[in-house]
């Protein structure tokens, strides 16, 4: 079968008459079967133009057809079809075209489970991923946020219940013991030592003022412990209690918390 193009004295483009070829050989009857134009192992159409005069004639390239001596042969895509990112189970054909990290490729060949980045043999490579870019400016600095809720209460990690005596009550105690109070040289001075934890976040309240007394109680040293050289507690914290009606020093009972 031939189709003439030189009505109009110049060569028409071959790729819009492929589906007028398709179904003028459909028509005629001219033997050759669709399933293999375009081909069914390429996706593609091929042709053969005169070099005398321009005629063109599509031919059944992949059962072997080819074009004689005073022709030029060319090929053109039937088309492509987008399929999406590459999955290792879904069957590709010629000319599905998809994408894998960043790079696109098209289908050279039928396949399952054959990664594009890796077989440059079934798949063609259309587009590569493009270069991480520069870093940008950084922006403007942000409005001030809400105040946050309050958190959940510190867990104590030690606490005790300390008699005027520097005794301490072991029911109500937790990781201390007597061998970690130690009265000092002098009335209300208590010495803390020996803890196994090192000591922050310290809470001290007075005995008394739980049973209704008057007393006070302030705590020093406890972020640095071994600095405290007073009152007998040479290298250690310090816990001073108060009798609040003369504001002097006295042996009272205390309670103490350390949290974490």
């Amino acid at each position: 079968m031939r189709l003439d193009l030189r009505g109009t004295g110049r060569h028409r483009g071959v790729t819009g008459f492929a589906v007028g070829v398709i179904a003028t050989m459909t028509i005629a009857g001219g033997g050759v079967a669709l399933a293999s134009i375009p081909s069914s192992s390429t996706a593609k159409f091929t042709g053969c133009v005169a070099k005398q005069g321009g005629a063109l004639r599509v031919i059944d390239a992949q059962a072997g057809k080819k074009c004689k001596s005073s022709e030029k042969k060319i090929t053109w895509s039937k088309g492509w079809t987008h399929r999406g990112g590459w999955a290792s189970g879904t069957t590709y054909k010629p000319g599905d075209v998809v994408t894998q990290s960043g790079s696109s490729y098209v289908a050279k060949s039928k396949s399952t489970g054959v990664s594009p980045a890796s077989n440059a043999s079934t798949w063609g490579l259309l587009a590569a991923a493009g270069a991480t870019g520069a870093t940008g400016t950084t922006g403007a600095k942000g409005d001030k946020g809400d105040k946050g809720d309050q958190g959940d209460p510190g867990t104590a990690v030690a606490y005790a219940v300390v008699t005027s005596t520097g005794t301490v009550e072991l029911a109500k105690s937790k990781n201390i013991t007597d061998a970690n109070i130690q009265k000092g040289s002098s009335a209300g001075n208590y010495c803390i030592r020996d803890l196994s934890f090192t000591p922050r976040n310290v809470m001290v309240a007075a005995q008394a003022a739980f049973d209704g007394g008057q007393a006070d109680v302030i705590a020093t040293g406890f972020l640095a412990e071994g600095s405290v050289s007073t009152a007998g507690c040479s290298g250690k914290a310090l816990v001073r209690t108060f009798d609040i009606s003369d504001a002097a020093l006295a042996d009272r009972a205390f309670m103490i918390w350390f949290e974490d």
